[in-house]
């Protein structure tokens, strides 16, 4: 059986949408992300990971225009307000949702308060490359065994960080607590799983970070994220070489 080949952000979305992954098993490649900048009725915490990730991919664009200095966090909210914010809050303000779109505000707003702290003394022009280092840590065909073949997954770890003063991290962030703790850790489990196989000297501080009601840190052992791989993410690894097919490319690197 051949090898399936998946970008990154193409199976954290299956490991997390059981209709995507149907589509995927079944020969088609839906996008990742729709495309679409919309509330519609999503959860605040959805949204937040849609904004922060927004938010990132523009500060990581090397061909993105830079109007000022983000080194400060009322900079780069308005960066994001720009970006996405904006137009979401107006959306969800005008859909009734006044209390929502305030708690969002408030997380992205604590984000940006945060991410300009990883940058202290390392002057205003500072590529945000050097703080969140993605490109170094480019996935190519890093194999997920699943039984007798593999997945091969290929694109950058959303999650490294190098904050000044600091060792490197993997980390990934959270607008509020979903119902089942593991739900959260999924993400940063699959990233920490690739990590181990393609870069086995790295030894990252492994955290996540919520933002609502109150920012809190929370730091989890490597181990409690291969547990939560075993259970979560290696049956759906098994689902998806079920299906004979010939490799393929993987789908366009959306999120």
């Amino acid at each position: 059986m051949a090898n399936t080949r998946l970008s990154l952000a193409e199976l954290k979305r299956a490991c997390a949408d059981p209709r995507w992954r149907s589509e995927l098993t079944a020969g088609r490649r839906p996008p990742v992300r729709a495309g679409i900048v919309s509330a519609a009725g999503r959860p605040v915490g959805a949204l937040f990971r849609d904004g922060v990730m927004a938010l990132v991919d523009r500060l990581l664009d090397p061909e993105a225009p830079r109007g000022r200095p983000l080194a400060q966090w009322p900079a780069l909210w308005s960066e994001m307000h720009q970006l996405w914010a904006g137009q979401i809050l107006e959306e969800m303000t005008g859909a009734g949702r006044v209390a929502d779109a305030a708690r969002l505000a408030e997380a992205c707003r604590r984000w940006c308060a945060e991410a300009v702290g990883w940058r202290v003394g390392q002057g205003p022009r500072l590529d945000w490359r050097k703080v969140l280092p993605r490109h170094e840590f480019t996935l190519d065909a890093v194999p997920l065994p699943a039984g007798d073949t593999r997945v091969l997954v290929d694109g950058p770890l959303a999650g490294v960080r190098r904050p000044a003063g600091r060792a490197l991290e993997l980390c990934d962030w959270r607008g509020e607590k979903a119902g089942d703790p593991k739900d959260d850790l999924l993400d940063l489990a699959i990233e920490h799983r690739l990590l181990k196989i393609a870069r086995p000297l790295e030894a990252p501080v492994l955290a996540l970070e919520y933002f609502l009601p109150e920012r809190e840190l929370v730091v989890v052992s490597g181990d409690d994220l291969e547990a939560i791989a075993i259970e979560r993410l290696d049956p759906i690894l098994r689902e998806l070489v079920a299906v004979p097919a010939p490799e393929v490319a993987p789908g366009p690197e959306v999120g």
